[in-house]
């Protein structure tokens, strides 16, 4: 009982400041929209717990769960030590050369940064697992809110649709709520994307350095994303400065990129397709429920011969006669619902589509999105992992396909 009222207090507390820090900016809320929005991510963040624990034996978001207790006994009992472990120490100690120490860094700052944050916010919480849900999802609502900033900016008619997909939008509350590093990761790549667009159009040195700082994120939580998400960043910038042409200026880019993708098989420390059949090799290794996936090679034959089995695996499946169990029941609803709404585009789009296909706020969140998917269609078997993994590339394609929707009362805004 306790705990619950202390979850309703930090809920409005957290609410309030929410609300009075976006109402003057550009892309404000109202008060209620503030409230509905942050209570459905606690909402299905609470849910993402319960689920895990009751159902999956805990799975990762409880371990986090342990760990922060860990931390803050630590923090009470050593706090030297406790804070000492944000430093490389560790990773200089074992690791095998500088890749190896910062690969050893950023597994290392991926734990501490969630499970000693954890630690202090037991603190107060005194380790109760969904009152820290409503602390973590007042970080994590951020990513949420920058994106919805970045895109009503441009498109301020689709304020509705962008509303309704990055808040409201059940796969992606639940997967992005939970006490796990998804949600962190949506946060750096929203700070990124934000920051750099408004560095692109102010050049203000402040901006630059966020955009960085969101970055470095998304190098701590998913390195792999880090290197899907340059080729469409420097992509961003040549469309920015040759803005006549923006979707030759992402093309060339990812040619040249998957030019250097593919040659770097020939150096040993920089093989590129080797550390794509590693990873998935590494999940081949566990056990579950599983799509077929061939074993990649680190050749430009293997990935084109295996390309339309990851396409596969992550666009269209699971089908319905291969669930087993209520989250991927949701994921063929989320399959049919993409498609579903990628249809009704088809039908009813904007008149001026090829514009808006030529954004390059909209090239970026394409490209992203599309080479998430295969990356994860290439390396994860698991459609448990997958839909979970592809979450933040579908809220991409989706809040696209919301802006090429045809709406009564939108207008589409282009720069």
């Amino acid at each position: 009982m306790l705990a619950l009222l202390a979850a309703a207090f930090w809920f409005i507390f957290f609410s309030y400041a929410m609300y009075r820090m976006i109402r003057n900016q550009a892309a404000s809320m109202t008060r209620k929209e503030v409230v509905l929005a942050y209570g459905t991510k606690i909402l299905f963040g609470c849910l993402y717990g319960y689920i895990f624990l009751h159902f999956y034996n805990g799975d990762d978001t409880w371990a986090m769960h342990a760990s922060s207790i860990r931390e803050k006994q630590l923090l009470l009992n050593d706090p030297y030590r406790f804070f000492w472990e944000f430093t490389p120490g560790t990773a200089i100690r074992n690791g095998d050369g500088l890749v190896d120490i910062i690969q050893f860094y950023l597994v290392d700052l991926e734990y501490c940064l969630q499970a000693k944050t954890l630690g202090i916010i037991n603190l107060i919480t005194q380790d109760n697992y969904y009152v820290n849900v409503v602390f973590w999802n007042f970080f994590i609502f951020w990513g949420h809110y920058w994106l919805f900033a970045l895109l009503t900016t441009e498109f301020p008619g689709k304020r509705k649709f962008y509303f309704i997909v990055l808040f409201l939008f059940p796969p992606a509350a639940f997967w992005l709520s939970g006490i796990r590093s998804d949600g962190l990761i949506f946060l750096s790549c929203a700070l990124l994307l934000l920051y750099f667009h408004r560095w692109l159009c102010t050049r203000r040195l402040s901006f630059l350095i966020l955009s960085i700082f969101g970055f470095i994120g998304i190098l701590i939580f998913r390195p792999q994303i880090a290197a899907l998400i340059i080729p469409a960043i420097v992509s961003w910038w040549f469309a920015h400065r040759f803005p006549q042409r923006p979707l030759i200026q992402f093309l060339w880019v990812y040619v040249l990129a998957a030019i250097v993708f593919f040659v770097s098989a020939g150096f040993q420390t920089y093989n590129m397709p080797a550390q794509v059949v590693q990873r998935q090799q590494e999940f081949m290794q566990l056990k579950g429920t599983s799509f077929h996936l061939d074993s990649l090679q680190p050749s430009v034959q293997s990935f084109a011969s295996i390309f339309p089995q990851a396409a596969v695996n992550t666009f269209i499946r699971p089908y319905p006669w291969e669930v087993n169990g209520v989250l991927q029941w949701m994921a063929v609803v989320e399959v049919i619902l993409f498609w579903g709404i990628l249809l009704f585009v088809v039908i009813r789009h904007e008149r001026d589509w090829k514009k808006i296909v030529n954004h390059p706020l909209i090239l970026v969140l394409f490209f992203t999105g599309f080479f998430l998917y295969l990356f994860i269609g290439y390396t994860i078997p698991f459609p448990g992992a997958i839909v979970r993994y592809k979450i933040m590339g579908e809220v991409f394609l989706l809040s696209i396909l919301l802006t090429l929707l045809k709406h009564s009362s939108g207008v589409v805004k282009l720069k």
